[in-house]
């Protein structure tokens, strides 16, 4: 009996061995997970790799549940990669004040407040670059629109552009014409090549004119002007041709001086003229 009681004994004690061998190998497992999930995550911390340091930390915690330093991780890595993907939808204000709050946190553990650093710094550097670009964008805008007023106000005002250009015909061709004195030795040539450039001037001066009121008259209202401006301008060529045979009988300047001049002051008249009769077509 005692023999047999024995043996019972040594049985128990036999299976309790065993069980024990058992869960001393499943506490070093257990270890040996949790210890290199922990330097793996710290190691991608290192590198700057949040995904897989909270991957790796997370597996930590599934192999000790309730390890505080794993649990300290993964919230913290968790608020961390909230920042990063904020930054990547380019909401970097609300980055920053996520990553200002993190930072302020008394608990926060020295390799997680590195990365939330950089994050900050990042969101903050993209954010300046988006709002100098906006201002340049906003800039160019308003200069294009500053540059561009004028100008179209400048097409649309034709009737300053060419008042404009007959100011400077008088200052540059009629006032030189005049100031030439037709007493002198050799003035005669002097006079007709001023008087036909002044009238080149006015010439062009009317057709800018002209072209520009065919745009802007009705088809009737512009048939009219064209009728009456051929009637022009064969009066004015008769009246140029006179002047030249009244001149061959007068002492005064010669007849290709005085057909050069008459020319030119009939196109100047009438450049004034369609001026003021259709100020208001050339104005808009």
């Amino acid at each position: 009996m005692r023999k047999l009681s024995y043996i019972l004994l040594v049985g128990l004690l036999l299976a309790g061995c065993g069980n024990s061998g058992d869960l001393m190998k499943n506490a070093e497992s257990v270890n040996s997970t949790y210890t290199k999930a922990v330097e793996q995550g710290k190691l991608a911390l290192t590198d700057g790799d949040i995904d897989k340091a909270l991957a790796s930390f997370e597996l930590a915690l599934d192999e000790k549940p309730k390890d505080l330093q794993a649990k300290k991780y993964v919230t913290q890595l968790k608020k961390t990669q909230e920042i990063e993907n904020l930054i990547e939808d380019k909401k970097y204000k609300k980055a920053m004040n996520q990553a200002d709050t993190l930072l302020s946190s008394t608990n926060i553990l020295i390799s997680v407040n590195g990365q939330v650093e950089n994050l900050r710094q990042e969101a903050k550097r993209k954010q300046d670059k988006e709002l100098a670009a906006k201002k340049k964008k906003e800039q160019t805008s308003s200069s294009n629109i500053s540059t561009s007023q004028p100008q179209q106000q400048t097409k649309n005002n034709m009737y300053q552009v060419y008042s404009n250009q007959a100011s400077s015909i008088v200052s540059n061709y009629d006032n030189p014409a005049e100031s030439i004195d037709g007493t002198t030795m050799g003035s005669e040539d002097k006079m007709i090549n001023a008087e036909n450039a002044r009238y080149g001037q006015w010439d062009a001066l009317l057709n800018d004119i002209y072209g520009t009121l065919k745009t802007k008259l009705s088809a009737s209202d512009f048939n009219s002007l064209r009728n009456y401006q051929n009637q022009w301008i064969h009066d004015r060529d008769a009246t140029a041709d006179q002047a030249s045979i009244d001149a061959e009988s007068m002492d005064s300047y010669t007849p290709k001086v005085t057909h050069a001049m008459t020319l030119a002051e009939s196109t100047k008249e009438r450049c004034y003229e369609l001026l003021n009769d259709y100020a208001a077509e050339l104005q808009r």
